[in-house]
């Protein structure tokens, strides 16, 4: 029997109901990171991506952000080609599709989740696979987790199931009650998963702030993969409940979305906090890169910095081929990035990387360009540096 979405509320559960998820007054331990340069396979099953895989240690009582970007491609260009997962002990917690078109033209991948610390070591670790048995390719591959201080009073939420959408206009997808302990300005995730299946008449998201506004604005997947979709906001927070709203709809027919998931941490807690937005649109067909978010950072006496970016890139659908949406991420002088070419130019998604960098970085920047000369069309960026203990 088939079923509709009509809504489902998550509220964060703290330690004695607060709504806080609760630490001891202990030192984080430091943050750790895994970097997979490339790695193929042809298994139509998961296999283990080698060298993929981050060991928690013992921490009861500590919560852990756990952070992953990278690329994706298939050899076949299938709709359900290439996917990416990683678990925790052994148990899936976040998944990633994409679909390309040309070879070398991977799509991204993004997520994160939040793993509670335990008296023995945990383990986190990435696999792949091909779901035609074709050749799928995981490459620029970061696997980060951070210790969250005590100070930063994160409140994560999450509704993993898969939700099947309805057709038509915008309907409730899920809600999530978040409660702050402290009033303040706080760093706001947001993700999804989100899949135009089974129906394949495009799929439709959008965030609601704790206003009811939109906060993140009618995102559309044409396609059957399970594409991320990683926001980052800031805002401030009153001592209390606060909702935001994950809105979809699936199109024509009946979509798909899962891995729904907030986390806000008071940025007060951080040793340093600097970030830099930018909702402007533009466009370029012109493969020099346009810069869209920078930073220029002040020394810091900071251990281990952060580097969180993401950007969402479109196109305008104008009848030419579809664009090689180029994307590119600047540490200090230190240039990566990719370029994806999807064969649906209405495909929209989000590209972005997470990195860990020694000390504090001076000047890190974020931009776009287009690898075949159509154009491609920016709605959004966000650049995010966090000093860790």
């Amino acid at each position: 029997m088939r079923w509709y979405l009509v809504g489902l509320l998550v509220g964060v559960v703290g330690v004695g109901g607060c709504g806080r998820l609760g630490f001891d007054e202990l030192p984080a331990p430091p943050p750790s990171e895994v970097v997979i340069d490339s790695f193929s396979t042809t298994s139509d099953t998961f296999v283990d991506v080698p060298g993929a895989t981050l060991e928690l240690p013992p921490s009861d009582g500590q919560r852990w952000l756990v952070l992953v970007s990278a690329t994706l491609q298939a050899s076949t260009f299938a709709e359900i080609g290439a996917e990416a997962r990683y678990t925790v002990d052994g148990i899936e917690d976040g998944i990633g599709g994409v679909q390309n078109s040309t070879f070398d033209r991977p799509g991204p991948w993004q997520h994160f989740t939040v793993v509670d610390g335990a008296i023995t070591s945990r383990q986190i670790a990435v696999q792949l696979r091909e779901g035609t048995g074709a050749t799928a390719t995981i490459a620029q591959l970061h696997l980060v987790a951070v210790a969250l201080p005590a100070a930063t009073e994160p409140l994560y939420a999450s509704a993993d199931p898969v939700l099947e959408l309805p057709p038509g206009g915008y309907v409730t997808a899920h809600t999530f009650t978040l409660t702050p302990r402290t009033a303040g300005d706080y760093l706001v995730l947001l993700l999804v998963n989100v899949s135009d299946r089974p129906g394949e008449s495009d799929a439709f998201i959008q965030w609601l702030d704790p206003a009811g506004a939109i906060w993140f604005e009618d995102l559309q997947m044409p396609r059957t993969p399970w594409q991320s979709v990683l926001v980052v906001r800031r805002v401030a927070l009153p001592a209390g409940p606060s909702t935001i709203t994950l809105q979809a709809h699936g199109g024509q027919g009946i979509g798909s979305l899962r891995n729904a998931r907030v986390l806000a941490i008071r940025t007060a807690g951080l040793s340093s906090f600097d970030t830099a937005f930018d909702d402007t649109p533009r466009s370029s067909a012109a493969a020099q890169q346009t810069v869209t978010a920078e930073l220029t950072l002040p020394p810091a006496a900071t251990p281990t910095s952060l580097y969180l970016a993401s950007a969402r890139l479109e196109e305008a659908c104008a009848g030419a081929p579809p664009a090689e949406r180029e994307v590119t991420f600047t540490i200090d002088g230190a240039t990566s990035g990719f370029a994806h070419a999807t064969p649906n130019c209405a495909y929209e998604a989000t590209y972005g990387l997470v990195q860990l960098v020694t000390g504090r970085p001076r000047h890190v920047s974020l931009g776009f360009g287009s690898g075949n000369a159509i154009t491609v069309d920016h709605r959004e960026s966000a650049l995010v540096v966090l000093g860790l203990p």
